[in-house]
């Protein structure tokens, strides 16, 4: 008999387990909302994926994790997040020993008692989600809301308001699809890997990597970083951005009228 292990191991650790995921929620989706909500969790069941389990590779808890997304199960996408992990497995002590600081701001507390490390749960979930709004809107909003994108205020004479609201449907999401995932030459560098090193201490994990993605929507391009933690052989997602490849920390998606860009962008 299979288990629930062996099964994840099988299914969605492996590229054909994903896309076969993936071919499976798309006829969900034309068969409506219910249905695709059923087979998920019908999938979730089979292959034994949770906040506990993890994927053999980082770019398998990637296509996961769009995949779940294209299909607007936001619950789904944060099972390929680090988010239990990172809560109770971080050292506050070694955060503050590595900056030489305490940042009234930090994400996350003390996770020794019980109250810091819920919160650290929450404030990680909230994390993802505000990364993943942001790289939506980042797809949705027309030219004249560059400057929010940027993090400025915009004034009433740069938009019209009575079309705000529909300018920031996210639905474009539903159509994101990856060409290629590719990491940073950058990512060997000595300093990054020390640097790589020590967040994965922080945080409990045994290692810690990033991964850039190349999309496709409709015919537009754009590029993408996540951030990766492996805990007990197995990667989960930490962030959805990633400095290597000079995208803004909120998670906004870089718009690359030439898909070919995205080589230079991993050798810069």
């Amino acid at each position: 008999m299979t288990t629930g292990k062996d099964a994840q191991s099988q299914g969605v650790h492996g590229t054909e387990g994903c896309r076969a995921l993936g071919h499976w929620l798309r006829i969900a989706r034309r068969r409506g909302a219910i249905a695709a909500a059923a087979l998920l969790a019908l999938v979730a069941c089979v292959v034994g994926i949770g906040a506990e389990n993890g994927f053999e590779t980082p770019e398998s808890a990637i296509r996961f994790f769009v995949e779940c997304v294209r299909s607007e199960d936001y619950d789904c996408a944060l099972r390929a997040c680090a988010i239990e992990q990172m809560a109770n497995g971080y050292d506050h002590e070694a955060m503050i020993t590595w900056i030489r600081a305490m940042v009234p701001t930090s994400r996350f507390l003390p996770s020794e008692y019980g109250l810091f490390a819920l919160r650290n749960r929450h404030a990680m979930e909230y994390f993802i989600l505000q990364q993943l709004s942001w790289m939506a809107l980042s797809i949705a909003l027309p030219d004249e809301y560059e400057g929010f994108l940027e993090m400025r205020t915009i004034v009433d004479t740069a938009i019209n308001f009575d079309r705000v609201v529909d300018d920031m449907d996210p639905e474009r999401l539903q159509r994101l699809e990856i060409i290629e995932i590719g990491s940073s030459h950058l990512l060997a560098n000595e300093r990054h890997t020390e640097h790589l090193a020590r967040q994965a201490e922080v945080h409990g994990a045994d290692a810690a990597t990033s991964r850039a993605v190349l999309y496709k929507i409709d015919s537009e391009y754009f590029v993408g970083g996540l951030q990766l933690f492996q805990y007990n052989g197995s990667w989960l997602i930490s962030a959805l951005n990633d400095a290597l490849i000079d995208q803004p920390a909120i998670g906004a998606l870089i718009r690359v009228g030439d898909p070919t860009r995205f080589d230079a962008m991993l050798d810069p």
